[in-house]
């Protein structure tokens, strides 16, 4: 019976394995045995270090897998964390493809929604997108436009900015297009409003049935009104 002890995110200071001679902390503490010791503190007859943490070297080997590998480990053991996006989490497990490999190398393995480089488990996300590219492309289009116009407009100071008549008319377009949208929101609460009173939402028979209480005459003038 073997157990593992590891921490994704810096070395394995929850436990400790008192006959490891790696220094400033270990990526993985192997543990064996029967019985199995307990944790915190470990035997040196009972455990090894899988790797000194200090020698991580993660790499991204496709969109939905990381690989993280250790070397310097008790017996120059080496390891390897295998982070696998998936949309549910699976029960880590550990392995030693090679057991007569010397010196030992083991393959820890990882999956959840953790390990997804992005929103969900299908890799990056559109807001992931945006906020990654967006300010490199609006870089790109000031700077290639900026130098554009300086060499061949002749162009200098502010008036080399790319589209510089429509940056001077943005701020009023967006005023208008607000006191638009602020004009039409109110239009429609008043119209929710009207609904809730009961009152007919149509101005064109509101006016009708102002002109006359009698119903029938009042249907007759929204009629005419109409036609």
């Amino acid at each position: 019976m073997q157990d593992y002890y590891f921490d994704a995110c810096g070395a394995v200071t929850g436990v400790t394995c008192s006959g490891s001679s790696v220094q400033g902390g270990a990526n993985c503490i192997q543990t064996y045995g029967s019985p199995a010791p307990q944790p915190p503190t470990f035997p040196a007859d009972s455990c090894a270090a899988l790797g000194a943490f200090s020698s991580q070297a993660c790499k991204q080997m496709t969109p939905t897998k990381v690989t993280c590998q250790y070397t310097g480990g008790d017996g120059d053991r080496t390891s390897e964390v295998v982070y696998t996006c998936g949309p549910d989490y699976l029960p880590p497990n550990a392995t030693q493809p090679n057991p007569s490999a010397v010196p030992a190398h083991y393959v820890i393995n990882f999956v959840g929604p953790s390990a997804c480089l992005g929103a969900g488990a299908g890799g990056m996300g559109w807001g992931d997108f945006v906020c990654l590219f967006l300010p490199i492309f609006s870089f790109l289009y000031f700077a290639i436009g900026y130098a554009y116009n300086y060499k061949y407009k002749e162009l200098k100071g502010i008036d080399a900015v790319p589209q510089l008549e429509y940056w001077r008319q943005l701020p009023g377009l967006v005023k208008d297009g607000c006191n638009y949208s602020w004009e039409q929101l109110n239009v429609f609460i008043a119209h929710v409003k009207e609904r809730q009173r009961g009152a007919p939402a149509d101005a064109g028979l509101k006016a009708a049935l102002a002109e006359n209480e009698d119903g029938a005459a009042s249907s007759t003038a929204y009629e005419e009104r109409q036609g």
